[in-house]
């Protein structure tokens, strides 16, 4: 045979028509995977290449003789598919000799990888064929390597392992001038196509289907897998592959454990995949994919061909299992679904009215799949395996899988990913990760699920964590704010309102004279005072008074409901209350209360010296501040924070932010909201000036914050994330004039999403995403985005000088990067507790086992999070927005993402609501959105076609902007009373054009129902992909124009149907 020197070009060999070429209807798992294709054009995502290399003279001519054999016997090989009328057949065409074409890389050695995976990514023409590609490259005068790539609608793993073998014993029989001893073959796969749709018309497969049926009754079908970067609507499908060896220790370690637990390789490699899965999605109950042979008749055994059903074990993941129960059990279910591999994957998803998407496989978005085979072993005379193995095609599936095979004397992991998803550094560290669960897991098999750790690290990677640069000169508050005023004294420390301002010295001055009126009045060192002053410029000077006088500050919101003041005043049980005269009655109690702006009050505060009160002893270990926020049980509880806490912060944030004398930090923040802090000690460690105007950021317009920021010359302020989501969506830069002088907004308090950032970059103002909470002193961690930014959502990036942050299991061990954990913040922000709160202290203040010096806390964030692969960490959400609903766990965050994917939708909410007054009353979802264009209806349908019905919202309803509270954050009560659950539905026949009620007639006929909503996709209605074929083709009939397949499968609506039809370049039916 001549060998070749060039780079073939990709070409497809035209098949003939039908004529009188053998005709067959194809199965249903070939009908699904043709479908499949569909939806990914010129990609090869069912493409299974190879490569076999070998040590050896390869006679090639010899080689194409066996290939061509195997391909005579094989009808299946020299198939293609064939449509008509909406019906897939299979058309085989008469054998005829194989062209194995041979390249030689001798003269180039470095170029055949590039070869083979080039190659291993062109797609397949499933009408035309081939669908079986082979050759041969010369890489030595005595090493080749065979290149081999069979499309998944002909061919499975049980295919290729047959191939090769077929292809060994003819090789070595022609070679020695024998005749092959292979088996005849009395049956075809189109007898197995065949037979299959016989059973299944006949219910044959009734009894197995009603115990996959039992099985999976109750479970979760959606993987709640954080990703890297946002899905979309339709995914591209684009896939690559990261393949790792197992060590030889540890793979005789896991098997010698398989072993002594009485289960097979594939029980313990797979409970190992089922456990790092539950780590990842936080799912205790998952769906996991995984090929099963579908032979159950001898005679399939020796054909080539799609038998493998790929079918969902259910994996039961308490965290209080033992590793040993639970690979015991999944033994025990592989065993069961063996016992029924061949219902039909297809007829299974019908049977249990699975959810359906155009996009996702139903009931599972994850496999994994084990292969033991010495087959590929077999040496060819005069040559010997040396090295195998499968190559990506370039495409993906599933969202994620995990193939391991054992050959060769190695056990290879391979993890298949959607790379539109994923990050290749984040697949590595999962691999990581199972080596690390698969390391513990054979040495104590015993341990419970939640005990196995997802590092080797006993430690923290303090690359990651932060290391807290301990506090060279100790301080208080009060004390640092006197040493600037000393710096300088005559620089402003505030702006009020109407523009004047007050130099550090004169505040000073005001606050000492207060703070020795206090003292006079009976205020001990420790003792605590409440705030309750409007809000604006008057409450620095009394902050500063309280501190400098030994007290503690409560702030108390004048505006805020009667009983929460009560409750607060209760808890503090403050020595004061300074308010002013309107309010003081509203304050009235066993403690004193002194309004500021009574006459005598002032001229008595005013006869004070203003001298630093030198005499007044305060630690830096003394509470300075008090603040209130709303507990998990609905009562606000208090939390002790020190002077030592809020100057190591104070500290952090100059470095941090870049704080400087120039700098004028805008004051927006509620002084119930610790980010007055932040606001206000940074600003004037560094002599800058904090500026305060009339208003109130909560009824404070986007566009008038941005004149008010140049007017006052801001450099820089911090917005609650929800207030900055409605600047971006209200405002546009090319419109309204931008601050010139702002240098740096800060965001925070809530998950900043990729689509907003992206706007914001015209904006052209650095941003600083922010994450902290007023149990570790306001701020603990920063993330600066560039503007080639592209994960999901901002992270909240890495440590600030001051603090630590772990991200732990449940066991507080660490987790493995990527591995999402829940969030742990450490360092001397930490407060001392939670007043009054001894049993609450005690659970979310816990020991730091990662400290030097004992006896140190971290405190337990409720938060869950992960770290990137690029070292900053990513905020996933609330532990406890969590919650159950008719028997299924809801992450509220994955609904809002999928929300969020909708391209009208600019920012989303979901908020649960009983759907009557009692407590037991069932739960239902309330999904709010923002967005001009956004259309409750359309995005209801794109919803139910990304979404399980159990995570569909009751109601979607569209807002203008987000309520926010006080504090800046959404009010999600006053949300819930804009909501009205009556909605006027319009009548479809309004809503119908012309064009829309003809399609709406075909959508009719074809599946068979008397009426069809407009908008709804047909998935969600729960018809299956072959319906949607069938429309297709029908559609196609009668408009004269092709709809493109994947477009209509991405929506399937009759509205959608009707605008490709437009598009396409026909708008009525023909005759």
């Amino acid at each position: 045979m001549t060998e070749s020197t060039t780079t073939p070009q990709a070409t497809h060999p035209t098949g003939a028509p039908m004529g009188n070429r053998q005709t067959e209807r194809l199965s249903l798992l070939q009908e699904q995977i043709w479908i499949a294709e569909q939806l990914a054009p010129g990609r090869s995502v069912y493409g299974i290449p190879m490569v076999i290399r070998l040590r050896g003279v390869l006679d090639t001519e010899l080689a194409a003789r066996c290939v061509s054999e195997i391909v005579r016997r094989h009808e299946v090989l020299r198939s293609r598919v064939g449509e008509e009328n909406g019906e897939l057949y299979l058309v085989t065409d008469p054998p005829r000799p194989f062209t194995l074409p041979v390249f030689d890389f001798r003269s180039r050695p470095d170029d055949w990888r590039e070869f083979v995976e080039t190659a291993a990514r062109e797609p397949f023409d499933l009408v035309h064929g081939p669908l079986l590609r082979a050759a041969a490259l010369r890489l030595e005068d005595d090493a080749y390597a065979l290149f081999l790539n069979l499309h998944h609608i002909v061919a499975d793993g049980w295919s290729l392992r047959l191939f090769w073998t077929e292809f060994a014993a003819l090789y070595t029989a022609w070679h020695a001038g024998d005749e092959p001893d292979l088996p005849d073959l009395t049956l075809q796969y189109r007898d197995f196509a065949a037979e299959q749709r016989r059973l299944t018309e006949d219910g044959g497969y009734d009894d197995a289907l009603d115990a996959w049926a039992r099985e999976l009754a109750g479970a979760t079908t959606t993987l709640a897998l954080p990703v890297d970067h946002s899905s979309r609507a339709a995914r591209g499908y684009r896939g690559d592959e990261f393949t790792t060896v197992v060590p030889e220790r540890l793979r005789a370690d896991a098997y010698a454990c398989a072993k002594r637990l009485g289960v097979t390789p594939f029980a313990m490699l797979g409970g190992i995949w089922g456990v790092l899965l539950a780590r990842y999605t936080r799912q205790d109950d998952l769906l996991i994919g995984t090929p099963l042979a579908g032979r159950t008749r001898p005679e399939y055994q020796s054909l080539i061909g799609l038998f493998a059903n790929t079918m969902p074990l259910r994996l039961r993941l308490d965290a209080d299992v033992p590793f040993a129960s639970l690979v015991r059990e999944l033994q025990l279910s592989t065993f069961d679904a063996l016992a029924s591999q061949d219902a039909p994957f297809t007829e299974l998803v019908k049977r249990v009215d699975a959810q359906r998407t155009s996009h996702e496989t139903p009931l599972f978005q994850t496999a994994y799949s084990f292969e033991q085979s010495t087959e590929f072993e077999a040496t060819l005379p005069g040559c010997a395996v040396t090295e195998l193995y499968e190559l990506s095609n370039g495409g993906a599936r599933l969202r994620l899988g995990l193939g391991a095979v054992d050959a060769l004397g190695e056990l290879s992991l391979q993890f298949e990913y959607d790379r539109e998803l994923f990050d290749p550094g984040t697949i590595e560290a999962m691999a990581e990760s199972y080596l690390a669960l698969l390391g513990e897991a054979a040495s104590h098999p015993e341990l419970p699920l939640g005990a196995l750790r997802t590092t080797t690290d006993a430690e923290p990677d303090r690359k990651l964590t932060g290391r807290p640069v301990p506090e060279i000169e100790p301080a208080t508050l009060h004390t640092l704010f006197e040493r600037r005023a000393r710096q300088s004294p005559d620089a402003p420390a505030i702006e009020r309102e109407d523009g004047t301002q007050i130099s550090y010295a004169q505040l000073n001055s005001q606050a000492n004279r207060l703070a020795r009126h206090l003292r006079q009045l009976g205020l001990r060192t420790g003792e605590r005072v409440a705030l309750a002053l409007p809000h604006g410029s008057s409450w620095p000077s009394a902050v500063l008074a309280v501190l400098k006088a030994g007290g503690a500050y409560v702030p108390v919101a004048p505006d805020a409901p009667d009983n929460r003041k009560t409750h607060v005043l209760a808890e503090t049980e403050p020595r004061l209350v300074l308010t002013v005269a309107d309010l003081a009655k509203d304050f009235a109690g066993p403690h004193q209360v002194l309004a500021l702006d009574d006459p005598a009050v002032a001229s008595s505060i005013e006869a004070q010296t203003d001298e630093d009160l030198e005499d007044t002893a305060v630690t830096t270990r003394q509470v300075a501040y008090v603040p209130f926020t709303s507990g998990s049980t609905g009562v606000p509880k208090g939390t002790l924070v020190t002077h030592a806490n809020l100057t190591a912060f104070t500290r952090a944030a100059v470095d941090t932010f870049e704080l400087g004398p120039a700098d004028r930090m805008l004051q927006l923040a509620a002084m119930t909201f610790d980010v007055h802090v932040e606001e206000f000690f940074p600003t004037w460690l560094a002599g800058g000036c904090v500026v305060f105007f009339d208003g109130v950021l909560g009824r404070t317009g986007p566009e008038q914050l941005l004149h008010l920021l140049g007017e006052r010359e801001i450099t820089i302020c911090e917005l609650p994330t929800a207030y900055w989501i409605e600047v971006v969506r209200l405002i546009d830069p090319a419109v309204v004039p931008l601050p010139h002088t702002l240098r740096r907004l800060l965001v925070g308090g809530e998950r900043a999403p990729i689509e907003v950032y992206q706007r914001w970059l015209d904006f052209g103002i650095p941003l600083t995403n922010v994450y902290g909470l007023t149990e570790t002193a306001v701020t603990s961690t920063t993330y600066e985005p560039g503007a080639d930014f592209d994960r999901e959502a901002l992270p909240i990036g890495r440590p600030m000088p001051h603090a630590a942050v772990y991200v732990l299991d449940t066991w507080l061990a660490p987790v493995g990067r990527g591995v999402p954990g829940e969030i742990y913040l450490a360092g001397p922000g930490v407060s001392d507790g939670f007043l009054n709160r001894p049993e609450q202290t005690a659970e979310r203040f816990v020991a730091d086992p990662f400290a030097a010096e004992p006896g140190t806390r971290m405190y337990r964030t409720g938060d869950q999070g992960r770290w990137t692969t690029e070292g900053d960490l990513e905020f996933l959400g609330r532990v406890d927005r969590q919650l159950k609903l008719r028997g299924h766990r809801v992450e509220l965050a994955e609904i809002e993402s999928v929300l969020d994917g909708h391209p009208d939708v600019a920012s989303s909410l979901v908020v649960p609501r009983r759907t009557e007054a009692e407590p037991a009353a069932e739960l239902e979802l309330i999904a709010f959105l923002t967005g001009a264009y956004a259309d409750e209806a359309a995005v209801a349908a794109y919803v139910r076609t990304q979404l399980p019905p159990h995570l569909v919202p009751a109601h979607i309803s569209i807002v203008e902007r987000f309520p926010l509270t006080a504090h800046g954050k959404v009010d999600q009560a006053a949300l819930l009373a804009l909501h009205s659950r009556e909605h006027v539905v319009l009548p479809e026949e309004a809503l119908a054009g012309e064009l829309e009620a003809r399609v709406a007639e075909v959508y009719c006929a074809v599946l068979k129902v008397p009426t069809i909503d407009l908008r709804t996709d047909i998935f969600a209605l729960g018809f299956h992909s072959l319906a949607a074929l069938r429309l297709v083709s029908r559609l196609k009939s009668v408009f004269t124009v092709q709809v493109p397949i994947a477009e209509f499968f991405a929506d399937s609506s009759v509205t959608n149907a009707a605008r490709l039809i437009v598009a396409a370049g026909a708008d009525q039916p023909v005759g």
